[in-house]
């Protein structure tokens, strides 16, 4: 049990001193809200897609799918959508931000805090794994999102289909996954630089 409990500290803890440094950081005002936001923004829209393309694009994912654990991620994942929307319009006091409510309830953590405990657990195989449940996860999280946010932020304000789309086409993370899918299934690897 001991060594279980080394092992277990041995992955999580490097996560766990980042989350209490970047709070030290900010509550010692050496960072600004206004880093964190920007910061955020660069990790969303240029470093988790670059970390997810470069590793997607080099897998073998014949090897590494799994689809009856992607099915019932998926199933899970909807299930938690649909009962966070029927949740969500049962509370009044919710009105205001059934989006951000129901987005931030069904969408795990597993690019951030999952792919760095599989990292840490399991250098190359867990990240490997890990990757392509990823890889499939992302792309339906974001597009649950983008649908639920413009059905709830754009409520009344032409909310529509067109919107939606143009949303989901234009997600970063379904961006590069995407393309590192079907770049990996024509085989087509990178430049060596």
């Amino acid at each position: 049990m001991w060594q279980s409990l080394q092992f277990a500290l041995g992955v999580t803890s490097p996560v766990f001193v980042l989350i209490f440094l970047g709070y030290g950081l900010k509550r010692w005002g050496w960072v600004s809200a206004q880093f964190v936001g920007e910061a955020s923004a660069l990790i969303f829209k240029l470093f988790l897609p670059c970390l997810l393309f470069f590793t997607i694009i080099k897998l073998d994912l014949v090897q590494l799918f799994q689809p009856r654990l992607l099915g019932l991620m998926l199933l899970i994942t909807l299930f938690a959508y649909l009962l966070l929307e029927w949740f969500s319009a049962r509370i009044n006091s919710l009105n205001n931000c059934r989006g951000e409510f129901c987005q931030a309830g069904f969408r795990s953590n597993l690019a951030f805090m999952g792919l760095a405990f599989c990292a840490g657990a399991y250098p190359d195989q867990g990240l490997a794994k890990a990757s392509v449940l990823v890889a499939v996860l992302t792309i339906f999280y974001n597009i649950l999102s983008v649908i639920t946010l413009e059905r709830h932020l754009r409520k009344g304000r032409g909310a529509g289909l067109k919107s939606i789309f143009l949303g989901i086409a234009k997600n970063p993370l379904i961006i590069s996954i995407s393309l590192a899918l079907m770049l990996n299934v024509l085989q087509w690897q990178p430049p060596l630089v």
